[in-house]
């Protein structure tokens, strides 16, 4: 495999136990990849089931599920209240070939993100 320069911030992610996640940043180009440790979390067994594989400059990797992504910003938005997570979800969507609706929806209403799916002004359905 190639030397992307990432050895460093993978053993320091290492220690954070059951739960969390880690960033990685690749310093000549400054691409940062976010990690999760899976854990015992419904939401990440799941989104671990739904991983796709991509080439990254001929590496391959393990992409988490836009949908999983959207979930967690809904979070981190409720938790902090940082419109930036509300934003990045608008701009997914907007570029996005289509999430799942349905599971979208399921994941929304069993953790509880009602209230920040509505501040975004998009329904599953229209988007």
């Amino acid at each position: 495999m190639p030397e992307i320069g990432f050895a460093p911030a993978l053993a320091a992610g290492r220690g954070r136990g059951l739960h969390g996640h880690f960033n990685l940043i690749h310093h000549d180009t400054a691409l940062k990849a976010d990690c999760y440790v899976v854990g015992t979390d419904p939401l990440h067994e799941w989104a671990i089931t739904r991983r796709s594989r991509q080439d990254v400059a001929g590496v391959p990797v393990w992409v988490a599920p836009m949908e999983y992504v959207i979930l967690r910003k809904l979070e981190w938005h409720r938790d902090s209240g940082s419109a930036r997570h509300l934003d990045d979800v608008r701009a997914m969507l907007r570029v996005s070939g289509g999430v799942d609706h349905a599971a979208l929806g399921a994941w929304i209403a069993r953790l509880g993100l009602e209230k920040e799916w509505g501040l975004l002004g998009a329904t599953l359905e229209s988007e």
